[in-house]
């Protein structure tokens, strides 16, 4: 028993209309059949109904075949429609043709119906599960376009088939500027050294998974989770590349904040014991420098004994800079003399250097006042 078929029938001759259903009725189709006679009622059977044919002469009294294929192309553009006519011409139904008619029967030849019809149905359903794949494909490529992920699709030269918009956002290539180009043609010349690599491992073990740092259209550095998949069509043969990449770039981005933390962390810690230790090693200098003070010496030994005390009194300083950026606080800020500042670091330079090194301190005359941390200034003043 062949399918259940609802058929609309343009047909004005009463004994034409039972042949068709007599002929489709003995090939074993279990027909509904709906027959109309004007312009009106066609159009009103389409406008509420969708049958799985049209079956029409060419020539009626008041309404032409012509013209109810372009309503039913208009009106239900999925439904096939055929002729079965005594009157059209080669020409009429070569146009007929090109208009979208399925095909065409003359009713001197009745045998033609029943394997028109199965042709006529048969592509029809192939058109609608064609229609059915390509809705699918449509409603998955929304789907992938919602993904926060990269999602693009190569072929084995390279070319893009698939370019989702989490890859718009991550690499800004609009599709564009990507569909069916090869990779390199977009893409800086830095990225396809790795980009081959991960495409022979890919090819290789079927799959490949690695992080990768790419550049942006606008250069800008992104690190990625990078995960290929090498698709295989139905024979088993290699016929394009999936890519997922993961924008990680953050990620890393705090990762390295995290690293940074701990290892000023860590040399806090040890800042912290040096400075504690220093203090143990200009206690006797100051201590040293105090006794000397009061012992009655020559001007070149008072001289050098005082230059002693004020290179103590900068290490204790500095000292106490290294121990207030370990504790995080601030230092304290008062208003500076820069000039005064600029010619001490002169005068502390001229006696730590070698006396074959000359230093000059050019300073403009009549400098503003700075708020700033004196010891900082004392710090600094080696670099």
């Amino acid at each position: 028993m062949k399918k259940a078929i609802s058929i609309l029938l343009l047909e004005d001759n009463v004994a034409d209309a039972e042949l068709v259903e007599a002929v489709l009725q003995k090939e074993g189709f279990t027909i509904d059949v709906r027959r109309v006679l004007t312009e009106r009622d066609f159009h009103q059977a389409l406008e509420t109904w969708t049958p799985d044919l049209i079956i029409s002469d060419y020539s009626l009294p008041s309404y032409t075949g012509r013209a109810a294929l372009l309503a039913a192309k208009a009106l239900s553009p999925e439904t096939p429609f055929l002729f079965y006519s005594g009157t059209i011409g080669e020409e009429a139904a070569i146009e007929a043709l090109k208009l979208g008619a399925i095909d065409y029967v003359l009713k001197d030849k009745p045998r033609r119906l029943v394997p028109a019809i199965e042709r006529a149905l048969d592509d029809a359903e192939r058109r609608k599960q064609q229609r059915e794949a390509e809705e699918k494909i449509i409603a998955q490529a929304q789907l992938l376009d919602l993904a926060s992920d990269a999602i693009i699709v190569c072929a084995l030269d390279d070319r893009v088939q698939f370019w989702n918009d989490g890859a718009v956002r991550l690499y800004g290539y609009t599709r564009e500027e990507t569909l069916g180009k090869q990779v390199g043609e977009f893409m800086p010349v830095s990225f396809l050294g790795p980009f081959q690599q991960a495409r022979a491992a890919t090819i290789k073990n079927g799959q490949w998974e690695g992080e990768m740092e790419h550049l942006t259209k606008h250069e800008k550095a992104v690190v990625v989770t990078s995960r290929w998949t090498l698709v295989r069509n139905r024979a088993g043969k290699p016929e394009r590349i999936l890519t997922i990449n993961t924008d990680h770039t953050e990620r890393k981005q705090l990762e390295k904040q995290f690293l940074r933390a701990q290892r000023l962390e860590s040399i806090g810690t040890l800042a912290s014991g040096v400075a504690h230790d220093l203090n143990n090693i200009l206690a006797p200098i100051f201590m040293a420098s105090g006794v000397l003070e009061t012992e009655p010496l020559t001007p070149d030994a008072a001289a050098m004994v005082e230059m002693i005390k004020r290179s103590a009194e900068r290490g204790a300083e500095v000292v106490k800079q290294v121990l207030t950026f370990v504790r995080g606080s601030d230092g304290k800020r008062v208003p500076l003399n820069v000039d005064y500042i600029l010619k001490e670091i002169c005068k502390v330079a001229r006696e730590t250097f070698p006396k074959n090194i000359e230093v000059r301190c050019v300073v403009q005359k009549e400098l503003s006042l700075v708020r700033g941390d004196p010891a900082r200034c004392v710090a600094r003043m080696p670099d």
